[in-house]
């Protein structure tokens, strides 16, 4: 039996850092070696879903979604695309594995708890000077996706760190802009519920929150704002990652140190190292691959292969 671990992420066309921290977290399992084969898929950007797959030999393959929340995305986008039964789902041989969210897990509500800490101390503010509003994404399409989003709300409130704690949203209701006049305290502490340092937390939440771009602390409307790093951009969350897997059944190998480069997706690699020394230069799908190097395609005419 051989075993693979895709991690699914959401991906996207404006920031590279959105599927970076995937990648980051791919190239350090593959070093680790818990898996034959280790890889990304992502809606907004290649490999995409639908086709990874294709890419592995593996019989043995288990699929962790990196979102903060059950959602569109994870209970219908991603079981589409993959073609998933449910849990578990057997095809051609093969055994696909379904591990829950990210945000199923309580390593989730840690890092929001000590994002909320960090930012009291650096504006030392007692907890009832502060309030805290945390952001999530949601969409109308699917009521779930806002349930992790007040559940985390739910925790801080209980936890006393702030006199007032609210959840507002990208794509929902409330919306982020709202939370001014939805909270009173003098110092407001604004925790972006997405995983990375991607165009929604770059761009897209500080627009709302009326921030100018690289801004993490303000004056607005008469109170101090401090917008705080998204929840997943830790080295830890692959232990979280890793502890899904093995949750969802997963037979992963025993860590060891290896390198990124151990680990690829198998299908056609043996054609491919053979066909690169023989041919030169070879068109790989947007990439030029030499013996020596790799780099974009320049519309140079090169030997393409399926």
């Amino acid at each position: 039996m051989t075993t693979a671990l895709v991690l699914a992420g959401h991906g996207s066309h404006i920031s590279p850092q959105t599927a970076g921290l995937v990648w980051q977290h791919v190239d350090a399992l593959r070093a680790m070696g818990v898996a034959d084969e280790i890889t990304a898929a992502f809606w907004k950007e290649p490999p995409s879903f639908h086709w990874v797959l294709n890419t592995l030999d593996a019989d043995d393959v288990t699929i962790v979604p990196l979102f903060t929340a059950q959602g569109y995305f994870t209970q219908t986008v991603i079981p589409t695309e993959f073609g998933l039964d449910g849990e578990i789902t057997h095809r051609d041989g093969r055994i696909i594995r379904y591990a829950r969210t990210l945000g199923e897990h309580p390593y989730l509500a840690s890092v929001v708890r000590q994002r909320v800490q960090d930012a009291a101390r650096a504006l030392n503010a007692a907890p009832e000077q502060t309030a805290v509003a945390i952001l999530g994404h949601s969409t109308r399409r699917n009521p779930e996706s806002r349930r992790a989003t007040e559940e985390q709300a739910a925790l801080l409130r209980n936890s006393h760190l702030a006199a007032e704690v609210v959840a507002a949203y990208l794509d929902d209701s409330p919306g982020i802009d709202e939370i001014y006049a939805m909270t009173s305290a003098p110092m407001l502490i604004a925790v972006p519920y997405f995983l990375a340092l991607g165009s929604h937390t770059t761009i897209d939440v500080p627009s709302e929150l009326s921030l100018e771009p690289g801004q993490t602390r303000a004056e607005i409307n008469g109170r101090t704002i401090y917008y705080t790093d998204p929840v997943g951009t830790e080295a830890a969350l692959r232990e979280v990652i890793l502890e899904l897997a093995r949750d969802a059944g997963a037979p992963l190998h025993p860590p060891h140190k290896g390198s990124p480069w151990d680990c690829f997706p198998a299908r056609g690699r043996d054609t491919l190292l053979e066909l690169v020394p023989t041919s030169g230069r070879v068109h790989f799908g947007e990439l030029l691959l030499s013996a020596a190097e790799v780099c974009p395609v320049d519309g140079n005419n090169v030997t393409e292969i399926d």
